[in-house]
């Protein structure tokens, strides 16, 4: 595993042999703590099995620079998982590539593949398929924290703005950009797709609508 820099994003590099490389592209916040563990025990399970991968920090996220209250944030994130794609290319040269996003990570991760070069699988991990139904996840989450501080700081953040989740702030034109997601409607319309899709998803989630509308579009998923 080497440390890697790139437009102000920190990532990791675990080594591989075989030519197909894999980019893992994180949650957003608390999840993206919650989950650490989780990304890089995948990164290195694919290593172990010959795949060069890198997995990466956005910007204004953990170790990379920025601040969280910076505006165009989500464009900037999908800038950097492009980047990230840029960079692995520069390192190992692959043949293929796979995208891995988990939560909002394959959301952000199947809006930046649109004309991604050599791209030929995607794996979404409980992906987050409509912004909206996550934007309110959020809210709910925010919601119970407050429902049990004590009440001086419940009315002290009860208003705060930007919108806080356990301490990870999300400006307002991120909320607003977050709640736009549709990634049926984004597959529809995208000019380019990967050939294969793994969509690995909870009961209740929203994946079956999105591989409706990958394999409307050819993709086998």
């Amino acid at each position: 595993m080497t440390p890697i820099q790139f437009d102000g994003c920190v990532g990791w590099l675990h080594e591989g042999n075989r030519s197909h490389g894999i980019v893992i592209c994180e949650p957003l916040g608390h999840e993206a703590l919650w989950l650490h563990k989780l990304v890089r025990s995948l990164a290195e399970h694919l290593a172990d099995r010959g795949f060069p991968v890198l997995r990466f920090h956005y910007p204004a996220s953990g170790d990379s620079l920025g601040d969280e209250q910076d505006a165009d944030r989500f464009e900037r994130m999908l800038e950097s998982i492009r980047q990230s794609v840029r960079t692995l290319h520069e390192r190992v040269a692959p043949d293929s590539l796979t995208l891995v996003g988990i939560r909002a990570g394959a959301a952000l991760a199947l809006l930046a593949a649109d004309g991604m070069p050599r791209l030929t699988r995607f794996v979404a991990i409980a992906p987050v398929v409509r912004g909206r139904s996550y934007v309110r996840e959020l809210s709910l989450v925010a919601q119970r924290w407050l429902d049990n501080v004590p009440p001086t700081v419940r009315d002290a953040v009860r208003d705060e703005r930007p919108f806080n989740v356990l301490g990870h702030a999300y400006p307002d034109d991120l909320v607003d950009a977050l709640r736009r997601i549709d990634l049926s409607h984004a597959a529809a319309n995208m000019r380019t797709l990967p050939a294969r899709a793994l969509l690995v998803d909870a009961p209740y989630g929203d994946s079956a609508t999105l591989s409706d509308a990958l394999q409307a579009r050819g993709v086998a998923a």
